[in-house]
């Protein structure tokens, strides 16, 4: 699967990687619109060995980002659709349950559900 997304630099707040939508995008339903900007899987450094941000994954944390942002769904909702994302992947049970259960404990707040998500112009 090819995800349309260019990659425009680091995000100078978080250093994570940003990747910008060259078109609109549709995955299992959910349609990402061309301009958005995602940061992939938001993965601490220290776990890129075992969950990889941008790796088989990518495409349902895209839509996963997309979910936080437009709040089109509960976060419980968009969490639960997250997990079931990775495993029709195949990242398995185990995968698919950290990356769900990392996003309970950790996705909340100003830096995540509350955030308005990354721009273009946040990239350096």
């Amino acid at each position: 699967m090819i995800i349309p997304i260019e990659y425009i630099g680091v995000q100078e707040s978080s250093g994570r990687g940003l990747w910008v939508f060259t078109e609109d995008w549709t995955f299992d339903g959910y349609t990402i619109p061309k301009g958005f900007v995602t940061d992939g899987g938001s993965i601490p450094k220290l776990f890129w060995s075992f969950l990889n941000p941008t790796g088989a994954g990518m495409s349902a944390y895209c839509v996963h980002d997309w979910l936080y942002t437009t709040h089109q769904v509960s976060r419980l909702e968009a969490d639960t659709i997250l997990k079931e994302l990775l495993m029709k992947r195949n990242l398995g049970v185990f995968h698919s349950n950290c990356a769900f259960y990392a996003v309970r404990l950790f996705g909340g707040g100003k830096n995540s559900w509350d955030a308005p998500g990354p721009k273009v112009e946040d990239a350096v």
